[in-house]
């Protein structure tokens, strides 16, 4: 069924999120489960989706994007939270030497090709890096994250 289609069957958004859901189109249950989550502050079905497909297919960059998103709504941060914790207990070290190495990757690759030098010192990083694994918290993980990522679209 197209999308136009779906949209005439159904009236809110989360009910066709629910639709998508239930067919296995993850990518349209993460596009309206987004709008949803930015529509209703109290939802956390959606919330759940977004973390539980975001982990399945290990994208973290969508759960980023929603602890972006919610961070300012203790409902949706606490079932965020309880969804990536359970999904990904034992991948969240993984995750978070990923990070830290994509990181250090991403940024030596854009000072070699525009002679940038990152002033940032080694131990900074293992620092960052230290207090990730150690506070084991998504909000630190998405600060650093953050951080690192507005670091690099300024180079």
């Amino acid at each position: 069924m197209d999308d136009e289609t779906v949209k005439q069957m159904y009236t809110t958004n989360l009910e066709i999120a629910n639709y998508y859901d239930s067919m296995r189109n993850i990518k349209k249950t993460l596009e309206y489960s987004f709008i949803v989550c930015q529509e209703d502050p109290t939802d956390t079905v959606c919330v759940t989706k977004i973390v539980y497909w975001s982990s399945i297919y290990k994208d973290y960059d969508t759960i980023m994007k929603l602890f972006g998103l919610v961070r300012n709504n203790k409902i949706q941060i606490n079932k965020l939270k309880e969804i990536f914790y359970r999904e990904n207990k034992k991948t969240l070290k993984d995750l978070i030497v990923k990070l830290y190495i994509d990181t250090i990757e991403k940024k030596e690759k854009l000072s070699k090709q525009k002679n940038i030098v990152d002033d940032t010192p080694m131990h900074q990083y293992l620092i960052n890096f230290y207090r990730a694994i150690m506070d084991m918290d998504i909000c630190t993980i998405y600060d650093l994250w953050k951080t690192e990522d507005e670091d690099l679209a300024k180079l």
